[in-house]
């Protein structure tokens, strides 16, 4: 399989149209497109059955696509403690910004700022603000082996690098090393994926699995996507992809148990 670059980063909100004016007026993503999510076979691989369901789909130039998901469903409670970015799953976006100080003076007003153009949005997601470097997702991992067998086994992505850091992570004071890999799509595009295996000075809090939460049900980041030329799995379906259209698909568990959706680039 050589599959695409990250084709969206989806978001689980409480409140579609609160989301879509934060992302919209604090950092400059555009609507191109709002619809209701009805397939049948699609909300029950979801577990998202009964009530009404609503996605937006936000673009900006040079950056990953975002897709804001309403459920009636929805606790409201978060996947994830972004305190604790040791905990499995997604941690972090990390977002392009030629000048970042200028839009940080506009998050102030919105969101609880932790330093080194990292913040928390209004409703939970733990973000930061990269000057140079492209995007990236974070995420925290069990092992370096399971990411290797994902993202360059499973979808032919390319290893960028493997590092050491020993600077910690921003904001967390409990963490004295961090074993990070990059991985990107062959042919480039935004968004890039970094897979951290953080060690830990003694700390009574053990890290959990936030696998189960990743749903509709919770709001953070519960899904990423990407495409390929033929989606060959036993368990794919022939479902209405938000946005995308009508698709043979499959969704699968990244490491740390992150939600993984691939889909078809043409319906066949």
């Amino acid at each position: 399989m050589h599959a695409s670059h990250l084709q969206a980063i989806r978001l689980s909100v409480a409140n579609l149209a609160a989301a879509r004016h934060f992302w919209e007026s604090a950092l400059g993503f555009r609507c191109v497109g709002e619809t209701e999510v009805n397939d049948p076979i699609l909300r029950r691989i979801w577990g998202t059955e009964g009530g009404e369901m609503r996605a937006a789909r936000l673009e900006r130039a040079g950056s990953s696509r975002i897709e804001l998901f309403h459920w009636e469903g929805c606790t409201g409670q978060p996947i994830r403690d972004p305190r604790r970015p040791w905990d499995h799953g997604v941690i972090e976006l990390q977002l392009q910004c030629a000048m970042p100080d200028r839009l940080i003076v506009t998050l102030q007003h919105h969101c609880e700022m932790l330093g080194e153009g990292a913040f928390l949005t209004p409703f939970g997601e733990r973000c930061k603000l990269l000057p140079d470097t492209g995007e990236s997702v974070v995420l925290s991992v069990p092992s370096s082996e399971e990411c290797d067998l994902f993202f360059s086994g499973f979808l032919g992505w390319h290893l960028r690098d493997r590092l050491a850091i020993t600077n910690g992570f921003t904001g967390t004071a409990s963490i004295s090393l961090c074993e990070t890999t990059i991985y990107s799509s062959n042919g480039g595009g935004a968004g890039s994926v970094e897979a951290n295996r953080f060690v830990r000075r003694a700390d009574p809090r053990i890290a959990q699995s936030t696998a189960e939460r990743m749903s509709p049900a919770y709001t953070g980041v519960w899904m990423l996507t990407a495409c390929v030329e033929s989606v060959i799995a036993p368990e794919a379906s022939v479902v209405e992809v938000p946005f995308v259209g009508r698709r043979r698909a499959v969704v699968t568990r990244a490491p740390g148990g992150v939600r993984f959706g691939v889909f078809e680039r043409d319906a066949r």
